[in-house]
């Protein structure tokens, strides 16, 4: 399956359906973004970097499996 054609949304419903292939596509896709979200929290009293970093993945893979096609 080429996952790399597939739009966000479906690639929603796959993670949904438990494909780690398809969040692996996802995380390559926002990989960028997240690291951009959780450098703004690097500081003297933020948590370690890659705990940031993982956090926000999970944020990814919550919102993979809430996204709504209907709701964009």
């Amino acid at each position: 399956m080429d996952y790399q054609v597939m739009t966000d949304g479906q690639l929603a419903v796959w993670v949904r359906g438990g494909d780690p292939d398809a969040f692996a596509e996802l995380t390559t896709r926002y990989k960028g973004l997240v690291r951009a979200k959780a450098k703004a929290f690097i500081g003297p009293s933020a948590p370690e970097a890659e705990d940031l970093l993982q956090e926000g993945f999970l944020g990814l893979f919550a919102a993979a499996l809430t996204y709504k096609e209907s709701k964009g």
